[in-house]
């Protein structure tokens, strides 16, 4: 599935400006590696930056996606069933934790796949099995701080350990296709397997999949970054109150356990994605209806 003038540079075997910049801050994460405290500070800043410009704002114009209208309007019963299906979620973290986690890394995965699979001209299998790859890549790589965070939001199965070299095969399948902007995709995220988990999943979440699903929400919507972010910025800084509302009231053990304030983060991202991942969903599912009219 293919929509002109989504994959670009993603398709054509040429390396993309953001591909290389991804490698290039990976780079320079890793040479920081001899400070901890200056490669903390450095990672934590570009992070925060990379969550204000497209992290939060991507999923903060879900009221638009469906129809595809700048000028649609954020009706109370969108903003009422948004809510509710992220407070189901949080309900399912309060009562059952472990069905709520499972669930929550499936869907991720699949969300991921699906994004990154529109963006590589993917056939169906191999978005699925790319976005569950890319998942227990980056958690697997980094087991102990994994179950850390995943014990501290109520898990108590072991994640998986995956080797660094563990996206070989697809290094192999991306260099056999001629992908070369994939292949060196892969090859930035696997050498963010030998940075703390929280800048190796920060990197792919914003400089692969939010920043890939804010093209793709341009394309939807027909209008500039710039235009976008402002139209965002309601639900954008809404979702940074609830942030702030969430980790206080949620947990108060952060200063005795780093890795609980974390897992609070993670819950609250469960909440709120699951209504975005619906919401993308329909968005891609309306886009691709749109390309099939247009081809008959």
């Amino acid at each position: 599935m293919n929509i002109k003038g989504i994959s670009g540079n993603a398709t054509s075997g040429k390396f993309s400006i953001e591909t290389l910049c991804l490698l290039l801050i990976t780079c320079l994460m890793l040479s920081l590696d001899f400070n901890k405290e200056l490669q903390w500070y450095s990672g934590f800043g570009i992070i925060l930056l990379g969550l204000i410009s497209v992290g939060i704002p991507h999923g903060a114009v879900d009221y638009l996606l469906e129809t595809g209208k700048w000028n649609s309007q954020s009706s109370p019963l969108f903003i009422l069933n948004y809510l509710l299906k992220g407070a189901a979620m949080g309900m399912a973290w309060y009562f059952i934790p472990q069905l709520a986690i499972i669930f929550f890394i499936g869907y991720s995965a699949w969300h991921f796949g699906q994004t990154d699979g529109v963006h590589w001209n993917f056939k169906s299998w191999e978005s699925n099995l790319w976005g569950a790859w890319i998942l227990l890549f980056i958690l697997g790589t980094h087991g102990t701080e994994t179950n850390d965070i995943l014990s501290s939001m109520g898990n108590k199965i072991k994640f998986p350990d995956f080797p660094w070299y563990g996206m070989l095969p697809w290094l192999i399948y991306s260099a056999i296709k001629k992908n070369y902007n994939h292949l060196l995709t892969i090859f930035w995220i696997s050498l963010t397997s030998q940075l703390p988990l929280i800048f190796a999943f920060g990197l792919y979440f914003i400089g692969q999949h939010s920043w890939i699903s804010w093209n793709h929400i341009k394309i939807r919507l027909q209008l500039t970054h710039k235009n976008i972010w402002f139209k965002s910025l309601p639900f954008h800084a809404g979702g940074w109150l609830l942030l702030v509302l969430f980790l206080k009231f949620w947990s108060t053990r952060f200063d005795t356990h780093p890795s609980q304030m974390w897992g609070t983060f993670f819950i609250f991202v469960g909440c709120i994605s699951f209504p975005h991942v619906i919401s993308m969903n329909k968005m891609y599912i309306k886009m691709f209806q749109g390309i099939a009219n247009q081809n008959t």
